[in-house]
């Protein structure tokens, strides 16, 4: 059985609220605004030398 298949099916057994508060999943989000911050603000940085 595929690990997508067995979260899909704990997902549906605990359903969508119990399923995040065990996984953690709303705390991936915020990783990734803050990783695409730092990569829009450094490449702004690039995009404004003059060379």
């Amino acid at each position: 059985m595929s690990v997508r298949r067995e979260e899909v099916l704990l997902m549906k057994k605990l359903g969508y609220q119990r399923w995040i508060q065990i996984k953690d999943a709303g705390r991936r989000w915020i990783a990734e605004i803050v990783f695409s911050s730092i990569k829009r603000v450094h490449s702004l940085h690039r995009c404004n030398r003059n060379y």
